[in-house]
């Protein structure tokens, strides 16, 4: 019932709901296909190298907020698949996922940028692994501590390299004044 609750707070609830519509849609045509096709027919097609998974979880939880992590990875050919983590904060008192604007005041992001940026390089053990720019990103939450963010394949560096995640104590934040 959590995570059905914190599904229902997403702001893409919407695009949730539509791509599992989707899913299972291309789910049922796939246990139909199967059961109607000789099993010959089927091997060496896409019906057999097509992958979807997900995995959602609650990583944090105190008096004040609620962060949870989803984790998605499909595959529909090619070199390999996809891999996608989306994390997020819900403030309990209101309901509302929580933006870096409520953290850090915009005069302060430019430090939080820099922070960010050599974090990400010392995680990707030197400035040349760095493939792109590290930009403010709102795929973050509230861990014990600090804050998390997550840069996805491809956003900071090479896929091989994998979703980059660092943390950013409380105490080294550019905090907005309370």
């Amino acid at each position: 019932m959590l995570l059905l609750f914190l599904a229902l707070r997403f702001q893409d609830v919407a695009l949730v709901m539509e791509e599992s519509a989707q899913l299972k849609g291309y789910i049922n045509s796939i246990s139909q296909t199967l059961r109607d096709e000789p099993a010959d027919m089927l091997v060496g097609s896409s019906m057999t190298t097509e992958e979807y998974q997900s995995k959602y979880s609650v990583v944090f939880a105190d008096e004040k907020y609620i962060s949870f992590r989803a984790e998605e990875y499909s595959y529909t050919g090619g070199a390999h698949g996809s891999n996608k983590i989306t994390v997020g904060t819900i403030d309990r008192k209101t309901g509302r996922r929580m933006c870096l604007k409520d953290f850090v005041s915009t005069d302060k992001l430019s430090e939080l940028t820099k922070i960010l940026h050599a974090k990400v390089v010392k995680k990707l053990g030197g400035k040349e692994n760095l493939q792109g720019e590290v930009l403010l990103i709102e795929n973050f939450c509230v861990v014990k501590g600090g804050l998390k963010f997550v840069y996805n394949e491809y956003e900071v560096a090479c896929y091989a390299a994998g979703a980059i995640e660092v943390v950013v104590s409380f105490d080294e934040m550019p905090m907005r004044e309370k």
